[in-house]
């Protein structure tokens, strides 16, 4: 984990981590690098994670990507998105144009696909191994799908077969896991 320490007398000092990651000790000189390292760490919060979702989920149904369509979603005030909105921006998850349309980058959309996948891996595993209510299913796997490691999510994969739909029928890409 990358450490953040106060910065030195002498500003050329620098702090290492164990992963030796060196990281210049000047306050705020770099801030978009050091959310960048936040988000490296897996440091995105719930809402951040859910918003990233609901962007790809709106774009894999053709439907416009703007603030004022998550505050909708959301049930909150266009000026309540923005924080959340510029965070996933400064982190290179998303960009937005002149008009506030949003756009996934790369990175964004490969992140949401993963944690997607994730999800409903969990939601079927917990349908058939568990014979859980749908909606207890994606409740459950919500809570973990960001967090999860690769591997486990691979071997529920296995096990299952590599299913092709999720619990609700949407299609469920495998290209995160590595078919043995």
């Amino acid at each position: 984990m990358v450490q953040l320490h106060k910065a030195p007398s002498n500003p050329k000092e620098t702090a290492s981590n164990t992963n030796n990651l060196t990281i210049p000790n000047y306050p705020y000189q770099n801030l978009k690098f050091i959310l960048f390292l936040i988000f490296v760490m897996k440091r995105l919060t719930y809402t951040e994670i859910s918003y990233l979702l609901t962007l790809l989920r709106l774009k894999e149904e053709n439907k416009k990507l703007s603030t004022g369509k998550l505050a909708e979603i959301f049930k909150v005030k266009p000026s309540s998105i923005i924080d959340v909105i510029r965070k996933l921006e400064l982190y290179g998850l998303i960009k937005r144009n002149l008009w506030r349309d949003i756009e996934l980058t790369g990175e964004g959309k490969s992140l949401a696909l993963e944690i997607l996948h994730n999800h409903r891996v969990l939601e079927v595993y917990f349908k058939k191994v568990f014979s859980l209510e749908d909606e207890v299913c994606c409740k459950e796997a919500s809570k973990i799908d960001y967090f999860i490691g690769k591997e486990i999510i691979n071997k529920m994969c296995k096990v299952l077969g590599y299913p092709e739909d999720c619990i609700h029928g949407k299609p469920l890409i495998h290209e995160f896991c590595i078919k043995e």
